[in-house]
């Protein structure tokens, strides 16, 4: 179990993926006092860019526009919204099979990884039971980008096969789930300067705090578990995920 209370002075954290806008009020005043330093927080539809370029207006948060497969809509204004706002990434968008119009997901996706080329902007890609539509989506787009892998859910044999298109792998509370397998064998697999980490709030709250809304402020846990998984010290991880976060969101 890793609580914030135990882990100490942390140095400078950030969360690629935070839904900020959906988390509770001082949820950012908390995850500044808990050394959580940048956040990005991605939209889900076109009715929550607003929002989200909103709360970019605070020095500690980045913005990401795009439409996430549960909320297809067409993506007239995408481009221009990238370009004329301060949004860093597209995202969130993906591919997800528990979802219907599978095939609409797999149009909508590819058209939106076009779109983050045409803009050089990275993009957040959430996946869910379809790493092989996704690897083959990557594959037939490649698009020149980074390709951040937001609370990866992939094999530790897929590593390899994502870092060779170009992906960043990011991981969320999950890996800190007791009984879980499959995330922490893949994050120790990860290349260094390929790792992320994130909460993903108010959604996949770590182990100690299962149950309850996540919270930005808990991202020294992840980062916590994480330096465990890989064997290294707890400052290490925060020094190389925040040196490969501001390397793919604010170069």
């Amino acid at each position: 179990m890793f609580l914030h209370r135990d882990i100490g002075e942390l140095p400078r954290l950030f969360d690629t993926h935070c839904h900020l806008d959906k988390c509770s009020d001082g949820a950012l005043e908390d995850a500044v006092a808990a050394g959580v330093q940048r956040l990005v927080v991605p939209s889900i539809g076109r009715d929550s860019w607003a929002r989200v370029v909103e709360l970019a207006a605070s020095p500690h948060v980045l913005c990401a526009l795009g439409i996430h497969p549960e909320a297809l809509d067409d993506l007239d204004g995408l481009e221009g919204a990238l370009r004329g706002g301060n949004a860093v990434a597209v995202g969130e968008i993906g591919l997800d099979r528990r979802l219907p119009h599978w095939d609409r997901q797999r149009v909508q996706f590819r058209a939106q990884l076009r779109i983050a080329d045409a803009c050089g902007l990275p993009v957040l890609v959430h996946c869910v039971r379809a790493h092989d539509a996704l690897v083959a989506e990557l594959r037939d787009v490649r698009a020149q980008v980074p390709i951040v892998l937001h609370a990866y859910s992939g094999s530790a044999e897929l590593v390899p096969v994502y870092a060779k298109l170009g992906c960043y792998f990011s991981f969320a509370g999950t890996v800190t789930w007791s009984g879980s397998r499959r995330g922490p064998k893949a994050c120790a697999a990860v290349p260094a300067q390929r790792l992320l980490i994130e909460t993903d709030a108010p959604y996949l709250s770590p182990q100690s705090r299962r149950g309850v809304p996540s919270a930005p402020a808990w991202l020294p846990e992840i980062a916590a578990a994480v330096a465990v998984i890989r064997g290294v010290d707890l400052a290490a991880i925060a020094a190389v995920t925040t040196a490969n976060a501001e390397r793919v969101f604010c170069a």
